[in-house]
Formats: structure tokens, sequence, C-alpha cells
């Protein structure tokens, strides 16, 4: 087309095609903007240069989706809610492992025991849907659950670094920082907002941190990584940044007012000192500086905490007159008649509340009809039977067992090391300070036990591909970092 136009005309679209169009489409742009709702032209927009990213680098759409699913954009802002940004991110990630794949053929399949036990978890809930007190309810978690354990799989072949497991993680705290500062602001700035009868916050951004005691759960997961990455970082800026999110994640917890949660963030904490203490060999100095910073938390726990605050922990002890402790009681009592009455595979993933009020609940119970198991062990009893319980204690032990099992892995970088040792701490007090707060809670189908089935699985195979690249991993007998 070009060589039957006029020489002139030929060098103008030769030399001014970048500006003519930069020009097109910003009249396309403008367009767009008198006709359609400007925030959909914008996302869209957005929108392609994410695509364009993550096509070109998948790692970012690991990302990407983490973003999506903790800081959950659509159910912060309605707006965005049609978009379905979620799907979207699960659809590019897949999109640009397909093209790592099938173009580049960079095949490397990985798997971990933890990855066997939460297929089979998956397969439990699958069997507890024909016989469900609510199918639709139970396909839905089904669904959910489907869709993580997919991710999982995208996610493990793409952290195949130290800096992107370490990127990975970096940015999930962050997130939780993001979302607990919203937390704390909206607790001390807007305190109508309070939950009428407990004091506390609520949580935000909806589905598995609406709840607060869900959110405190949460960030009891998350806090112990901030913890371990602040004393492997370099840079100062990242260090302020982890320090951040240690403190405001801290404060975040509190201000939910949750019980659970506040007895996992004791639980985090005083793993991590307990792992110091092993670390450093410092024995009696660690037990007698621990003994004292209790003594002063507690003086300052009763002399300068809110009354509100103090009067909800201490009922913890007090449940003969906590009508939401009886209650968890009486849900307790009714998932082991559920087990009793299917033992095999249950009333149906995510359909406790409903058998609960169907058919389970005491004639003297205290108060809701519907309620949730609140324990995430009869949860699963109940919902999933025998088959339910079995894979979920697998995948919960063959995370730790596996995390054991990496302790006598040597690097011969040092700093990879001591990252590698100081993350599988992390996951120890993660598992630590999720186990105590689900002891009151009901979230089998939360993304938090196979997020940290990502890292460990990372962890397992970054440490083959030392060996495999002719760099030697050594095994030891003992480890200090453990």
């Amino acid at each position: 087309m070009l060589l039957k136009m006029p020489q002139k005309w030929r060098q103008l679209l030769g030399t001014k095609a970048p500006w003519l169009f930069a020009l097109g489409a910003c009249l396309l742009l403008g367009l767009a903007l008198l006709l359609v709702d400007p925030l959909f032209v914008i996302v869209g927009l957005a929108g392609l240069l994410v695509t364009a990213a993550i096509l070109s680098q998948p790692y970012y759409g690991v990302l990407l989706y983490l973003f999506l699913l903790y800081a959950r954009p659509g159910d912060m802002y309605p707006q965005l809610a049609p978009l379905r940004l979620t799907l979207l991110g699960v659809a590019l990630l897949t999109a640009a492992y397909g093209l790592q794949v099938l173009v580049f053929r960079r095949v490397k399949p990985i798997a971990s025991t933890p990855m066997i036990f939460m297929g089979l978890f998956l397969l439990a809930m699958i069997l507890s849907v024909p016989g469900s007190f609510y199918r639709t309810i139970s396909v839905d978690r089904v669904t959910e659950v489907l869709r993580i354990v997919y991710m999982t799989y995208l996610i493990v072949h793409l952290i195949d670094t130290f800096p992107r497991l370490q990127g990975f993680m970096v940015t999930l705290c962050l997130i939780m920082a993001y979302l607990s500062t919203s937390i704390v602001l909206r607790f001390f700035l807007m305190p109508d907002t309070r939950i009428e009868g407990k004091g506390g916050s609520g949580g935000i951004a909806g589905g598995f941190l609406g709840d607060g005691n869900d959110y405190a759960l949460a960030q009891n997961v998350v806090l112990p990584w901030s913890m371990a990455l602040l004393g492997i970082v370099r840079q100062k800026y990242l260090r302020l940044l982890l320090f951040y999110t240690i403190v405001i994640g801290v404060l975040a917890v509190s201000v939910t007012y949750s019980r659970g949660g506040f007895l996992g963030l004791a639980t985090v904490l005083l793993s991590f000192y307990w792992i110091w203490m092993v670390r450093s060999r410092r024995y009696v100095e660690g037990v007698v500086t621990g003994i004292i910073v209790v003594a002063l938390a507690v003086v300052c726990f009763f002399a300068f905490a809110p009354r509100d605050f103090v009067d909800r922990m201490t009922s913890i002890g007090e449940y003969e007159q906590d009508e939401s402790a009886l209650g968890r009681l009486d849900a307790w009592g009714a998932g082991g008649r559920m087990f009793v009455d299917h033992p095999f595979i249950g009333v149906g993933s995510g359909a406790f509340s409903i058998a609960y009020g169907m058919q389970y609940k005491p004639a003297n119970a205290v108060a809701a009809n519907w309620r949730e198991a609140h324990n995430v062990f009869i949860q699963v009893l109940g919902e999933m039977g025998a088959i339910g319980i079995l894979t979920f204690y697998g995948l919960f032990f063959s995370i730790w067992f596996l995390t054991f099992k990496l302790r006598h892995v040597r690097l011969p970088d040092w700093r990879e090391n001591r990252f590698f040792h100081r993350v599988r701490s992390a996951v120890y007090v993660s598992l630590a300070g999720w186990f105590v707060s689900s002891m009151f809670l009901s979230v089998a189908y939360y993304p938090h036990l196979f997020v940290l089935v990502m890292v460990v699985t990372s962890l397992q195979y970054l440490a083959k591909i030392r060996s495999k690249a002719g760099t030697e991993v050594v095994i030891i007998e003992e480890v200090e970092e453990e």
C-alpha cells in the first residue's frame, strides 16, 4: 500500500507513525469515554497492560492473583463485581502458564506430599455432595476449593527461584498490611462501625476476610512471614515496610477483639521467640527475658488496654455465662452426632449450619438456629465424615512433616541457606497460629493451608534444583536454624 503512495506521504507516515498511532488511540479513547462508563474504559486499558505483562512474565500473574484473592477489589468496590476479577486472574495465569508449556516447552512437573493430600481433600469434598443437606452450597464450596487447588498447582510451578519466593511472601505481607491499616483506621476513626456487644472491629473485603475472627486468623498465618523476612532482606526501605507490617498486623488482630485470634497471636509471638532462643542457644537468658517480657505485657494489658477489650479477652474462661461459648458447645455436640449418622461422607461440604438447623440443633440450644461448627476439625468431621477428616489431617500434618524433613538441608550459598531455613521456621509458626485460631472457627475451605502448601512445596523444589544444577546440597544431621 505504501508503495503506491507519493514519496512525501511515505516519508510522513514513516517518521510520524508513532505520533499518528497515539493520536488515533486518544481519539478512540475519547469516543469510548463518551459512550461507555469511564470506569470500564480505564479498567479495560489497565487490563490490556496487565495482560501483556503477565503473558510475558507469568510470575506477575501470581502476584496479581494474590492481590485479587486477598484484597478482593470486587467486594470493596461493587462497581467492579460484574467483572469477576478473580476469575479473570485465574484465566490470565492459566494462559500465561500454557504459553510457557506449549510454546517455550518449559515443562517441569512439581509435586509434594501436601499437594497429594490437597487433591485427596478435594476428592472427599466431591464425595460429600450427593448426600448433602444443601447441594447448592456444597457445589459452591467444591468449586472454590477446586479453583485454589488448581492455582496452587500453577503457582508452585512459577515460584522457581529464591527471589520469586521472597517476592511472593513480601507481596502477601504488604497486602495484609494494607488491609490491616484499613481495619485499624476504621476502628479508631469510625467507632460507630464497631460490632455491637463486642466492641471490636469486624473484618474487611468480604469472603474469608469479612469477619473479624476470620481476619485475625489470616493475619496470624502471614505475620510470621514478616518476622522471618525482616532479618533477611537487605534493603532498608523493605525492612521498614516489613517492620510496619508486623506492628500494624498485631494492632489489627487486637482491634478485632477476637479471642481465638488473640490466642493465635500469642502463639505466633511465643513460637517465634522460642525459635530465636533455640537458634541462638541462649536458653537461660532467653527464659529469663521471656518471663520478664510476659510479666510486663500482662501488667500493661490490665493497666492500659481499654476496659471492653480486657473484659472481652478475660471472658475466655467464663464460658458458662458466655452465650457465644455455649453456642459453640452446642455446635460441637451436633457435629459429633452428624458424624455418627453420616460416618463416611458427612452431611455435605459447607452444609453444617443447614444440617444443624434442620436436624441437629439441641432442644435447649442457645440462640442461633443456623450455627456454624466454630472448630475446623468438628466442621470437617460433620461435613465430610471419616474420609474428609483423614484427608484434612493428612493435609495439615504433611505440611508439618515436609517442613520438618527439610531441616537437614544445607545450601552452599549462605544467603540462600539462611533464607531457606528462616522461611521454613516461619511455616512452622504459621501452622501453629493457624491451628490455635482455627480451633474456634469454621475455616476448612479458606486458602491459608493451601498458601502454606505453595511455600513449603517451593522450598522442597528449590532444594532439589540446587543439586541438579551442579550445586551440591549438603545434608547434615544437625542444623542450628531449627
